[in-house]
């Protein structure tokens, strides 16, 4: 992410759209904070430029995102050595 992306108010459109998104106009998924009835929470969720709304899992409609954050690049967390 460039500095410029960085400090856009929104999320840039996904660079390669399934047929079926293509008027949608989604974003990639994100990560984002929003504001629920016991206060705050994290979820995924990404932004739909063709309707300019916000789409958050556990949200039915347009979702009050506070901040958005990409999401991380697969291999750069915390790696767990097994799964019981």
């Amino acid at each position: 992410m460039t500095s410029t992306e960085a400090n856009t108010p929104l999320p840039a459109e996904k660079a390669d759209p399934h047929p079926t998104e293509v008027e949608a106009r989604p974003s990639d998924y994100l990560i984002v904070r929003v504001k629920d009835r016991d206060g705050e929470r994290m979820a995924i969720g990404r932004y739909l430029h063709g309707i300019e709304s916000w789409r958050v899992d556990g949200f039915s409609g347009d979702a009050p995102v506070l901040e958005w954050w990409p999401m991380p690049a697969a291999g750069s967390g915390n790696m767990v050595d097994s799964v019981c």
